[in-house]
């Protein structure tokens, strides 16, 4: 990590002496060195103290950290050797974070269509009326082609981003990541599977109770414990 100090005159020390911590004698005659940017009336000696005889104050060394905005620009300057490995820290930080944000938010608006829709399957098969059957086939039919398969072509997408700035080499080596991209296509046939019942039902030819619904329900629950463990915990 690059260090940045400012030496500056403070009035405060009434005698001369030499800083133990950098080995060095200062006088009054000593100037800003290094960066600007100090607190009003830090950097020099006040009219009545350049004036007073006697011995100088020394320069007292404070060291100040970089504010987020020089610590980008510096990585931002920082140059990656030709054949170094890709990683995150040579990368655009803020693009990485906005990523990340998106791929969760589609995530959870993807999960909440997968706990819905078998819900919705659930109510389908116990109802008998024919209004109530046509307005469950426009519930599910909008639900899964206007939010479910939005959200998961978005959550695809954005995690595919993620992986890219991360390199392949990553990849590779990163065995927890490896089990959580089964589960994704684990859950993409998940996904597929309630699509062709809605079709079925769309067509009425659903053969099956509601026990069986309420079952498949909870599925998505076991990938979701998963992958949130395995994203989070980042088991070896």
């Amino acid at each position: 990590a690059t260090k940045v100090r400012l030496e500056y005159t403070n009035a405060s020390y009434p005698h001369n002496q030499r800083n133990p911590a950098y080995g060095q004698d200062h006088t009054a005659g000593s100037s800003l060195k290094g960066m600007t940017g100090l607190p009003r009336g830090g950097a020099s000696l006040s009219a009545k103290n350049r004036e007073a005889p006697g011995p100088c104050p020394p320069v007292i060394h404070h060291p100040i950290t970089l504010n987020y905005d020089a610590g980008l620009a510096l990585m931002r300057t920082t140059t990656r050797p030709r054949n170094a490995k890709r990683s995150i820290q040579t990368t655009e930080p803020h693009m990485y974070l906005w990523l990340k944000a998106l791929h969760v938010i589609s995530m959870v608006t993807w999960f909440a269509g997968l706990f819905y829709l078998p819900r919705l399957f659930v109510y389908h098969t116990l109802t008998q009326e024919e209004p109530g059957r046509e307005r469950f086939k426009v519930m599910e039919r909008k639900l899964y082609r206007g939010i479910m398969t939005p959200s998961a072509v978005l959550t695809i997408l954005f995690g595919g981003a993620m992986l890219w700035l991360m390199g392949r080499e990553w990849l590779l080596g990163t065995p927890w990541l490896q089990i959580k991209l089964l589960l994704v296509g684990v859950l993409l046939a998940y996904h597929a599977y309630l699509g062709s019942l809605v079709r079925i039902f769309a067509r009425d030819l659903n053969q099956r109770g509601h026990v069986f619904y309420r079952w498949i329900n909870e599925f998505p629950v076991l990938i979701l414990v998963a992958v949130v463990i395995l994203a989070i915990v980042k088991p070896a």
